[in-house]
């Protein structure tokens, strides 16, 4: 009787023991196949976002003729998302310049027998551009999603594809407006950049030789920077807005932009308005935090010039619009307000300002709004009046004439060809011109397109600046 009982103990546990072995392979089998899914969707439902263009620049006339190529691309990629989570990585590839000068050829844009060579050119790079993780969580009426890592700064005060920061979104979806907030611990303007690399950065205040290209292209601002704002898309029957405010801790006391625009439909076409309103304010006793990526202070000569220069800025800006069928036309008017006109951290950002190259393809530096640029001087003005009007084929052709006129004691930068032309040394003198500029594009598919600019300048600038572009979006 003993040996049956131990025979059935010994029978039933290898029974058991055999169960628990299926179960835990069932187990394991699940949790396989439910990895293999979550890997599956992640990759499957990736996501691109960017763009990739090759540009050609011509300067002709008077004021200095030269020749640039400019290729850039940038590749965001979304993996999907998994309970909400998804991670974003990107590249960023630019090389070239848009800003030709007097004596600039395109001899040397291929850079060598195998393409692109890391040079000590400015504004040349290649790497990493963003890499950050983000939480989507949806309800009934409300989205909420947190970005954490390195990112783009999204703001109307900022270049969307090349201004960069470390640090934290949030967003919030709500009954058709949106509600974000950033802060950055660290950050930097592509127009900052240049400013800045203008000043002749050092590595310390005692240094004698000034950084290089490769160096200066490194520095970031270590001010903390927050940023807040609401957006919405026909709120009330056709009204857009956007509310942005911003500030860099003992360097930039606030930055506001505020932007409406009302549209009415009828059948006999579309009719607009718009107002804008940016502001700035430089703090009192501005304290620029400079950086390297080895974690080393870098000292530039703007934390001195700093304290010279326009306090409070501020520009409005009103426009009318007409559009029915396929054809546009808009009016408008720009004035700067203030001790000075440079309220943005990019040369035009979320303003709608007509004109396709005084803005930013003069010196890529001081041209246009930067809170660093132009507009930083004290008791500097501007005022432009502006028109544009546009046809669309039914074909994929769109056909387009800018005009802008541009006045006051605006500190426009000079190129070393206008300097040469005019006999001077100064950099920078209050201009008044005329932009003509007709343009054509025409689009190969949803996301390739072909255009071609022509900028006429009349007035204390005489030359001509011609653009073709070929870009492709992702």
């Amino acid at each position: 009787m003993k040996k049956i009982l131990l025979f059935l103990s010994a029978f039933f546990g290898l029974c058991a023991n055999q169960v628990k072995t299926e179960e835990i392979k069932e187990v394991e089998k699940i949790e396989q196949n439910s990895f293999k899914s979550i890997g599956k969707k992640m990759f499957s439902d990736l996501k691109f976002n960017g763009f990739g263009f090759a540009r050609y620049f011509g300067n002709f006339g008077r004021d200095g003729e030269g020749m640039s190529q400019q290729y850039r691309i940038k590749l965001d990629v979304t993996t999907g998302a998994i309970y909400g989570y998804s991670v974003t990585g990107g590249l960023f590839f630019s090389q070239g310049t848009s800003t030709p000068d007097v004596g600039s050829v395109t001899h040397g844009s291929v850079q060598g027998s195998r393409g692109v060579a890391y040079n000590d050119n400015f504004s040349d790079r290649f790497g990493i551009g963003v890499f950050y993780a983000s939480k989507q969580m949806d309800f009934e009426k409300l989205q909420l999603k947190f970005d954490i890592g390195r990112m783009n700064l999204q703001s109307p005060l900022n270049d969307k594809n090349l201004d960069m920061a470390s640090g934290a979104h949030i967003s919030l979806k709500y009954q058709g407006i949106e509600y974000f907030f950033s802060y950055s611990n660290s950050w930097m303007s592509d127009n900052f950049a240049y400013v800045i690399r203008q000043s002749n950065p050092k590595a310390n205040a005692s240094d004698t030789t000034t950084l290089s290209n490769q160096q200066a292209a490194a520095i970031g601002i270590g001010n903390d920077l927050f940023l807040l704002g609401a957006s919405g898309k026909n709120i009330f029957g056709g009204l857009d807005f956007n509310v942005t405010f911003g500030n860099a801790v003992n360097f930039i006391d606030y930055m506001l932009f505020l932007d409406g625009q009302y549209k009415i439909k009828r059948d006999y076409g579309e009719f607009g308005v718009r107002a804008q309103i940016a502001m700035a304010g430089l703090n009192t006793t501005p304290n620029l935090l400079l950086g390297g990526n080895r974690g080393k202070s870098i000292y530039s000569d703007l934390k001195n010039t700093l304290k010279d220069q326009a306090k409070n800025r501020g520009v409005y800006n009103i426009s009318l619009s007409y559009k029915i069928s396929g054809y546009g036309i808009k009016a408008g008017f720009l004035k700067s307000f203030g001790d000075g006109y440079g309220v943005l951290m990019t040369s035009k950002g979320g303003l709608d300002v007509v004109g396709k190259m005084w803005l930013s393809n003069f010196t890529a530096t001081y041209e246009g709004f930067g809170f660093l640029s132009s507009g930083s001087k004290k008791d500097s003005d501007i005022q432009v009046i502006y028109a544009t009007t546009d046809y669309s084929f039914k074909f994929p052709l769109k056909i387009a004439l800018d005009v802008a006129y541009v006045t006051g004691k605006n500190n426009f930068v000079l190129t070393n060809a206008v300097q040469n032309s005019k006999n001077t040394k100064d950099k920078f003198r209050d201009l008044s011109f005329v932009e003509l500029t007709p343009s054509i594009k025409y689009s190969f598919t949803k996301q390739l397109d072909l255009s071609m600019a022509s900028s006429f300048y009349f007035g204390d600038l005489n030359k001509i600046r011609v653009m073709a572009e070929l870009k492709y979006n992702f």
